[in-house]
């Protein structure tokens, strides 16, 4: 454009100014759609990994049971043959050494406290939450892998996998979020 003075100069600053101003409106409309619809999505998946989550809750103590009841019965077949005799207080302290290296209880309670906060920065926030929602996504996948790799049941497993796939599909969702 090559600006003159001629009085038609106001008319087209106005002009000019006009269009800006409808663009920078039309791009913030977007911007504010596209959060929304953003926002909705990863409340979706909160709810999906909320259900993986509680499911890994509810089964983790049943899963710790039954681990100690297999290493117990696994300890006395393998005492059977052998003329010493454990004493049962420390073959209970060896069982339980042994099922405290499988037990995921410490990794749900900060599984869920991700999901919260997560939960709440969607929900609540209206200020640039990228950076946090990455973190927590972070910490929750590496409480996933953690989860994954003391749990020895197919059931259990099925659950962490869907976890992870949940976190996973939220990463991809949250590089989109400033």
């Amino acid at each position: 454009f090559v600006i003159s003075g001629t009085p038609d100069e106001s008319e087209l600053e106005r002009a000019l100014e006009q269009a800006a101003t409808e663009a920078c409106d039309t791009v913030m409309t977007m911007r504010d759609n596209e959060g929304a619809a953003l926002a909705a999505e990863l409340s979706a998946r909160l709810v999906e990994l909320g259900t993986s989550i509680e499911a890994l809750t509810v089964a983790a103590p049943e899963l710790l049971e039954a681990r100690k009841t297999r290493l117990r019965d696994r300890l006395e077949a393998l005492l059977a043959g052998v003329d010493a005799e454990l004493e049962p207080s420390r073959l209970e302290q060896e069982i339980a050494v042994l099922a405290d290296r499988t037990d995921i209880a410490e990794e749900l309670v900060r599984l869920e406290s991700h999901h919260g906060q997560m939960l709440e920065l969607i929900e609540n926030s209206s200020a640039a939450v990228g950076k946090r929602i990455d973190f927590l996504l972070q910490e929750m996948a590496r409480e996933a892998n953690t989860i994954g790799s003391k749990v020895q049941d197919g059931t259990m497993t099925a659950h962490v996998i869907a976890l992870k796939a949940c976190i996973e599909q939220m990463r991809e969702q949250a590089q989109n979020v400033l």
